[in-house]
């Protein structure tokens, strides 16, 4: 890599991963929970959520083509900023409309960087190191996310939710900073001109962005907020959900770990099949869990399948670009995936406001085992 060791771009994206992690899991506990006391019924969260994900699905593909043309650094760059100030104005608003408005702002510059993030990692590893690097940083991730509980925790017990948001908004400052001053961006061939067009994207490729597309909509209707309603049920409070978490991520980051090991031994596609499996039947658990004990082996069961599938989607996902067109095939999978956020909060929602709580986990869990059965058609191509 042209002025840029691959250890030196490792742990540039091993800092980003915990950065981004602390403000992501901040937020995700924080605000169902910060917007549930605000009186905000099932149905509006998921609304809230949904009409971010209409906004962030359109968004993903025109990025990624367009880093295809132009700098992939400066649009993460541009994320990572505008991610952090969009995080600092929850604390501002109030009404439905407000925080759709804030919460499209924050998802659309989440995604620009991460579809940078992984189209760079594309860009920065050789294919031949890169599942032992997704794995590396794979572990990294929940490891990020255990910190993101510790500062939680401290944050809700010594201060107050509300500095949460600012806290998760420094993170992200932190990261824009970061990645700004000491990422080289490798010089690749880019494509001349503006045009779409289908060649770029394979039948493996589609598939692999259906896969992603029910793991998002398995998370984003069980999630949004049907996981905070049973935890608040339950009398689970911020402070001890961050302190379950921290207890999970940490677990989970040993089994990440050993997902390489898995993956040399069985397959990727075959961990990346057993990955979503396990995790659509823990997501179905969740009508089971009526003590704070079953509540918690189901968390976990959830994140365990959930990190090992990350890292085997991630690498299913790269394996399936060429370096020239990576932004728009990444852009392309990463809005497919991306879908699911339109449509879960809202089905989430409403399932529990008109149905059942153990309803939205059914079909959250069913949409887990289609994925399954997407990834054993995968596997025959």
């Amino acid at each position: 890599m042209a002025g840029m060791t691959i250890r030196q771009a490792f742990w540039i994206f091993a800092l980003l991963i915990v950065l981004t992690a602390v403000a992501d899991r901040l937020i995700f506990i924080i605000l169902p929970l910060y917007l549930l006391n605000l009186e905000f019924s099932a149905t509006e969260i998921g609304l809230i959520f949904s009409l971010a994900g209409l906004i962030l699905a359109i968004v993903r593909f025109l990025v990624g083509k367009f880093s295809d043309l132009r700098s992939r650094k400066s649009l993460m760059s541009l994320g990572l900023l505008a991610d952090s100030i969009a995080t600092a104005f929850y604390p501002a608003v109030s009404t439905l409309a407000q925080f759709s408005v804030i919460r499209g702002i924050k998802d659309v510059a989440y995604n620009i960087t991460s579809t940078m993030e992984d189209a760079l990692i594309g860009d920065s590893f050789p294919r031949g190191i890169r599942p032992r690097i997704l794995a590396r940083l794979g572990t990294i991730f929940p490891l990020g996310r255990a910190l993101a509980a510790i500062t939680g925790f401290l944050v809700v017990t010594c201060l107050s939710v509300i500095h949460g948001f600012y806290v998760a908004a420094a993170s992200l400052f932190l990261a824009f900073l970061i990645f700004t001053t000491f990422y080289k961006e490798k010089r690749i061939k880019r494509v001349t001109e503006f045009r779409f067009t289908t060649r770029n994207i394979s039948k493996s490729l589609v598939i692999v962005s259906l896969i992603g597309l029910t793991n998002t909509l398995a998370f984003t209707v069980a999630y949004f907020p049907g996981f905070f309603i049973l935890a608040d049920s339950l009398g689970l409070t911020e402070a001890d959900l961050f302190l379950m978490f921290l207890l999970t991520y940490t677990i989970s980051s040993l089994f990440a770990w050993r997902t390489e090991a898995l993956i040399k031994r069985h397959g990727n596609e075959t961990v990346l099949s057993l990955g979503i499996l396990i995790y659509g039947l823990f997501t179905i658990l969740y009508t089971q869990a009526t003590s704070i004990v079953v509540f918690y082996l189901t968390l976990l069961g959830v994140a365990i399948s959930f990190y090992i599938f990350n890292i085997c989607f991630r690498i299913a996902l790269l394996d399936h670009t060429s370096s020239s067109h990576r932004g728009e095939q990444v852009g392309f999978s990463r809005m497919v995936t991306h879908l699911g956020s339109i449509a879960g909060p809202v089905t989430g929602g409403l399932i529990i406001d008109t149905i059942s709580l153990q309803g939205a986990f059914l079909v959250a869990g069913s949409f887990g085992l289609l994925g399954f059965l997407l990834s054993l058609w995968l596997r025959r191509l």
